[in-house]
């Protein structure tokens, strides 16, 4: 009775799985022919209903080490093979019609692929040139957000390198430059690398797993040895993997934003036309959702926004970031989830809001601006400020300040906690009072702005503006710890320092 109840169980999930996580069609490999998902699940069901009470009870070691759904779908994925192709496009490819027009037979590329699927023992295949009907977009739309699933789901991925023949090649073929193969590397548990002819370049199983291909992917991708192995898609430690994107190209402009919705766990709706600085803009939107903090260490060019300045306009921003990691939950260190949303007055942040003092340092050959903070006393801030207008530095009746989006918070006082070296944006506020007060007349903080000493005047100030610039500023602060290690302390500020503001 329990065996009949699993089975039941066990082809429920079945049925859910192939009918919402493999997909929308695939290539029958023994008939070289398109199917259907129902056609999938018609085809493989008898594999359910004929388990043997060994598999049952295998099934339910796989329920115990978990939930009993996490289970069923592991049990249920092992039994729904496929193979899903990663390649560079050729000027003619086989589309969706000819392949339901004319058939698969005689497209060299796809039947070379299947004939790989099939040395597997695996009967379905998938290929993007001829498994999309791309005259629907509901289901375009639907395949390019489902993509990365589709990849992770595989039994294996085969990567054809056209431009390689020998494993010292790997290096330099175009596959490794282009958007959409990123993912298609990074989610596939299993991959095999094929040269041109179609032979492979290792005699492993997984070239995920071997470990001397681990450097030539690396300097191929950027991609380091952790990811190389095993990548989990989280909208986490945005600059390194933005930076991975940076140098690669696509055929339509739009994709740079939408062949990285996998890897960042977030979903956008499928819209060509759009321009590409929009699409990247809805991606950013997405990703800001999550509150990491790592998402606002950029540098370099803004994009063109109805309400803020300080969202990127391309994954180009993220490239050389300083190497201080920035993940929340990292050894010992939690960062601060930040409340971030886009809103009609901007890019609405909390940050550690801290006042600068801006001094010029003159030398014979050039002179510069020297940033102090003196709320942290040995404090140093590295800014490029050079090549910004003196009269934009000098402009009367504005304030500076750096605004830290790096920091955690003690539970009992909520004093915000910054590190060894905080990741700030410079900040610039103008005056809108026609007089500011004269150097060295006391003011202080108030919730309007500057108050003069005596209270007869205040000194209203505009929003905050970040200060863009084509480096990273960074804070380092002298006794307080790296993210990432034990030692030393935290610097503590005031909560009175952390602030919402709109950039």
């Amino acid at each position: 009775m329990a065996n009949q109840r699993l089975q039941a169980e066990l082809l429920a999930e079945y049925y859910r799985y192939v009918m919402n996580d493999i997909p929308l069609r695939m290539i029958y490999v023994p008939e070289m022919k398109l199917v259907t998902r129902q056609f999938v699940a018609s085809h493989l069901r008898a594999t359910i209903e004929a388990l043997t009470d060994q598999e049952l009870r295998e099934a339910k070691v796989l329920e115990a080490l978990g939930t009993k759904a996490v289970g069923h779908m592991r049990y249920v994925r092992e039994k729904v093979k496929y193979a899903i192709l990663s390649h560079r496009w050729l000027e003619q490819e086989t589309s969706y019609q000819q392949a339901i027009s004319g058939g698969i037979r005689g497209d060299d590329k796809l039947e070379r692929f299947c004939a790989v699927a099939g040395s597997y023992g695996i009967e379905f295949a998938w290929a993007d040139t001829c498994c999309i009907d791309k005259s629907s977009s509901a289901e375009l739309d639907e395949s390019i957000r489902s993509m990365f699933r589709w990849y992770e789901n595989s039994e294996i991925c085969i990567v054809h390198l056209a431009q390689t023949t020998v494993l010292d090649e790997l290096v330099a073929d175009e596959w490794w430059i282009r958007g959409w193969t990123l993912q298609e590397f990074l989610a596939p548990e299993r991959i095999k690398f094929l040269n041109k002819d179609w032979k492979a370049l290792t005699e492993a199983d997984n070239d995920r797993a071997v470990n001397a291909l681990l450097p030539l992917i690396e300097e191929a991708s950027g991609i380091g040895h952790k990811h190389a192995r095993v990548f989990s898609p989280v909208p986490t430690n945005v600059g390194e993997k933005m930076a991975w994107a940076a140098r690669r190209k696509t055929t339509r402009d739009e994709d740079v934003a939408y062949s990285l919705m996998g890897i960042f766990d977030v979903s956008l709706q499928i819209a060509y036309g759009e321009g590409k600085e929009r699409a990247f803009v809805r991606l950013m939107e997405a990703i800001m959702r999550s509150g990491d903090p790592s998402v606002l260490h950029w540098a370099g060019p803004a994009a063109s926004h109805r309400s803020s300045e300080a969202i990127p306009s391309s994954p180009a921003c993220y490239v050389g970031q300083p190497s201080e990691g920035l993940t929340l939950g990292t050894a010992g260190v939690l960062l601060e989830k930040l409340d971030i949303a886009v809103t009609s007055r901007g890019l609405r942040i909390p940050m550690v809001v801290l006042p600068l003092r801006l001094t010029r340092r003159h030398s014979d050959a050039s002179h510069a601006w020297v940033l102090e903070c003196p709320i942290i006393p040995g404090a140093i801030v590295n800014a490029n400020l050079t090549e910004l207008p003196d009269l934009y530095i000098e402009a009367p009746r504005a304030e500076y300040a750096l605004g830290i989006f790096t920091y955690t918070r003690l539970v009992r006082t909520s004093n915000p906690g910054l590190f060894g070296s905080s990741m700030p944006y410079l900040l610039r506020r103008e005056l809108l009072d026609e007089t500011k007060p004269e150097e060295g007349a006391g003011v202080e903080n108030c919730n309007l702005g500057l108050r003069s000493a005596d209270r007869s005047n205040v000194y209203c100030p505009r929003e905050w503006v970040r200060i863009l610039d084509r480096e990273y500023i960074t804070l380092h602060i002298p006794g307080a710890h790296q993210p990432g290690t034990l030692n030393g302390s935290m610097f503590f500020v005031d909560k009175k320092y952390l602030e919402i503001v709109y950039l």
